[in-house]
């Protein structure tokens, strides 16, 4: 049994809970009455978390309390120190050297927040993919149901379950995109971790719902994957280039998000990584037979400056500036990555 405190953090902050309920756009918010210094103040509607209750229980009472309303809470939004797509061991430090790599190569590296949660993030995409693909794999399951694997029926069945309408999942996509797109503004690509996972293992069929990452766990296993953003927003270029190993010797990398249709930035950041030092450097990590990388032959083009988002860590964080090779910002997203998925 688990008996670390609920209502404190583990350096000692006090843990505070509020809720976000939005509709048609707009966001409820309280207007405080004490204290006095704070009197007129806006807020969301919250409170403190009290020892030995759990947040989702306090955030319910707290409104109950303050505005006489009973809510269900549905899912949590963290903050920038912690956002909730937890990272296996080795997967930040291996992103945070490709974004040093880049620094010494005369990018300027800011992290930045992206407000995902990977929960979200799965919900949204079932909403996805049950609209592109849902009818023709639960026709599919039906004529062939008794050739298929345990996998393959627990897949089928989490990708046409009930959840959000088409009209719902369209909007979500929308509201996820719209920080991103914010980003891409300023910037011209984004790096994160291809792989918040450090492997799966072989021969595990991961027919439950929940999925073990860096001491926390996601709802389903394909959160190992922090492409999945990028697959609903495939109009963005996005690139995965080594990034090291983890401590069980499993590749990792980073992809390289770029703006949507600029596939020749994306390329060219991904060269200034590996060019950089970053990556499969040590010749005995390649396998034999494969071409020496093509970097060299981007590093020798003109290097005008370049903006690069960086995400990092358990959310996604991003912003650099960089000698690249098109004179306009760009925003790298940095993330550590499995190029491979190999036994562990």
């Amino acid at each position: 049994m688990d008996d670390a405190p609920t209502h404190v953090t583990a350096d000692g902050r006090r843990v505070v809970v509020a809720a976000a309920i939005g509709s048609r756009g707009r966001l409820l918010a309280a207007r405080r009455s004490r204290p006095e210094a704070l009197a007129g103040g806006w807020e969301l509607p919250g409170g403190k978390v009290e020892p030995g209750e759990d947040p989702a229980r306090a955030l319910v009472r707290e409104l109950l309390e303050e505005l006489g309303v009973d809510i269900e809470v549905v899912g949590a939004v963290h903050g920038p120190d912690g956002g909730d797509w937890p990272l296996d061991d080795g997967i930040e430090a291996n992103t945070r050297a490709v974004a040093a790599h880049l620094a010494a190569a005369g990018a300027t590296v800011t992290e930045v927040t992206l407000p995902w949660s990977a929960d979200h993030i799965w919900e949204v995409a079932n909403a996805h993919f049950n609209t592109i693909m849902g009818a023709g794999i639960a026709a599919i399951v039906e004529e062939h149901a008794a050739e298929l694997n345990d996998y393959t029926h627990a897949f089928a069945a989490s990708v046409t379950a009930p959840g959000l309408s088409f009209y719902e999942g369209m909007e979500a996509e929308g509201d996820l995109w719209l920080p991103l797109g914010r980003l891409f503004e300023a910037h011209d690509v984004v790096l994160c971790p291809t792989m918040a996972t450090a492997g799966y293992v072989a021969g595990q069929a991961y027919l439950g719902d929940s999925f073990a990452i860096g001491g926390s766990t996601v709802s389903h296993h394909i959160l190992g994957a922090m492409t999945l953003p990028f697959n609903m927003f495939s109009r963005c270029p996005v690139l995965s280039v080594p990034s090291g190993r983890a401590g069980n010797g499993v590749p990792t990398g980073v992809q390289i998000v770029g703006r949507p249709y600029d596939d020749v930035t994306a390329f060219r950041v991904a060269a200034a990584a590996e060019g950089a030092g970053a990556g499969f450097t040590q010749p005995g990590w390649r396998p034999a037979g494969l071409p020496l990388s093509v970097a060299s032959r981007f590093s020798k083009l003109p290097k005008p400056v370049s903006a690069i988002g960086v995400m990092i860590g358990p959310g996604f964080t991003a912003l650099t500036r960089m000698p690249c090779w098109k004179p306009s910002s760009a925003a790298l997203r940095v993330s550590p990555s499995t190029a491979c998925l190999l036994a562990t």
